[in-house]
């Protein structure tokens, strides 16, 4: 009985097919050793688990090596699908505009997808404080290995307010309040409110705010107001009318949408 063994090649190197994340330089690092030896397919496999491992760590999670190819000439062709972002559909955003939500994205479509910045994405959107939920779905794009489209469910919350009150005292008479507030005008993430009190000390404020005003991230916000006091114990009468404005921008450079001070 006679049995013929056939070794694997002896590896002569590592080329690679995909890599965009880190430097191919430090990936062909991973492999360094293995050079000029008998392949060994199970060792090969312990490095790229490893290699995964740290595009899994840095956040790119959807990163893995697609496929594994040794050449007659002993080259080892590893090919990296490290999935890219095709695009990113909303769903249950019935009065919210999508470029309200999509201007709180830094991950973009056609880029490498990392969870750890898609996490701090999700959290502005949450932050916007128009959604009771916001639920992320991952699927991939048929036909287009390595691609992926990121779904998000989202559940609106009430975003507008009425309150009415009214009164009476021995000093001041009748009393009335009415404030009317409304935090996402449009769906396009402005605010305005309105605020009157009718009494002896009468008074009426009215507010307006945009976050997002160009794309530099700039705000701006302006307020009116009118109020009359009335000093009991040196009887005289006090009225003030006046106007706020407000602008802001991200402070120290970077990314505008990260930027942490204003």
């Amino acid at each position: 009985l006679v049995f013929t063994v056939e070794e694997n090649p002896v590896l002569a190197g590592v080329d690679l097919q995909g890599v965009t994340v880190f430097p191919e330089s430090e990936v062909l690092e991973t492999f360094k050793g293995l050079e000029g030896k008998t392949l060994n397919f199970k060792e090969v496999q312990d490095r790229v688990h490893g290699l995964e491992e740290r595009y899994q760590k840095a956040g790119y999670v959807l990163a893995r090596v697609a496929n594994l190819e040794v050449k007659d000439s002993g080259r080892l062709l590893l090919t990296f699908a490290e999935g890219i972002l095709d695009e990113v559909k909303l769903s249950g955003n019935l009065e919210t505009q999508e470029y309200v939500i999509g201007r709180e994205f830094t991950v973009k479509p056609g880029e490498v997808f990392n969870a750890n910045r898609f996490q701090d994405d999700l959290r502005r959107i949450y932050n916007l404080n128009f959604f009771e939920e916001v639920v992320p779905r991952y699927d991939p794009v048929p036909d287009r290995p390595g691609h992926f489209v990121v779904g998000l469910a989202l559940k609106e919350k009430q975003t507008g307010a009425i309150n009415a009150s009214a009164g009476w005292s021995t000093r001041d008479g009748i009393i009335g309040i009415a404030s009317v507030r409304k935090d996402n005008l449009f769906g396009r993430a402005q605010s305005v409110s309105a605020d009157l009190n009718i009494s002896r000390n009468p008074s009426a404020e009215f507010s307006y705010f945009n976050p997002w005003i160009d794309e530099a991230h700039s705000s701006f916000g302006t307020g009116l107001y009118w109020r009359r006091f009335y000093n009991y114990f040196a009887s005289f009468l006090e009225e003030r009318r006046g106007f706020s404005l407000n602008y802001g921008r991200p402070l120290f450079g970077g990314d505008p949408i990260t930027a942490q001070w204003r």
